[in-house]
């Protein structure tokens, strides 16, 4: 099963199978050969849509065939104290993540984007944590971004120093407690890598 983002709408591409906490909202849609993805593109069917078929494979190559695709990478990093490293960009909180670079391992561009971003060192990759999917326009081209999200460790303790330049106006760390303003004020695939 893919899971991907479109204007914060989820939508699912599975076998059927595999649908889940059906709801009255989230729509079914059955895959077909020659398959108007505009439709879910333009406008995402509000609470979310399943488009199911027998070869997801199929499916979700036709529906990466509507997009430039991206590679990011990035991390849910904890501190000695069991905080959480949580960004603040564009008005909304974040996890620190990037765009892998032409040539750069996966991992690597994970470690340099969270360092980058957060002013952070003595990263480690404790596992490959998952990855999310979600789109977006810029410029009349549509993207689909594909995050390599991995579960990190530090010791680090000095002070953060979030990376303005792009976009980040604080770098802090959160006790679990306190992740309830991050979760209220953040995108949804970032809210199911903190739940």
């Amino acid at each position: 099963m893919y899971k991907v983002f479109i204007r914060e709408e989820p939508v699912f591409i599975c076998n059927s199978d595999q649908i889940k906490g059906e709801s009255a909202e989230v729509k079914i849609i059955h895959f077909e050969i020659n398959f108007d993805w505009s439709v879910i593109i333009d406008h995402p069917p509000s609470g979310g849509v399943y488009v199911i078929g027998e070869n997801i494979d199929l499916i979700w190559s036709s529906f990466k065939g509507c997009f430039q695709e991206i590679a990011a990478a990035g991390g849910v990093v904890e501190n000695t104290k069991k905080e959480i490293l949580c960004i603040f960009r564009n008005g909304k909180w974040d996890l620190p993540k990037g765009k892998v670079e032409d040539q750069e391992e996966i991992e690597a561009a994970a470690i340099r984007e969270v360092e980058e971003e957060c002013g952070i060192e003595r990263l480690k990759i404790v596992k490959h944590f998952q990855n999310t999917y979600h789109t977006y326009e810029i410029n009349g081209v549509q993207i689909l971004k594909t995050t390599y999200w991995y579960s990190m460790k530090t010791s680090f303790n000095s002070p953060l120093v979030p990376q303005l330049e792009e976009g980040i106006t604080k770098a802090e760390w959160v006790k679990n407690d306190d992740l309830k303003k991050v979760k209220a004020n953040t995108y949804k695939s970032i809210l199911e890598l903190l739940t």
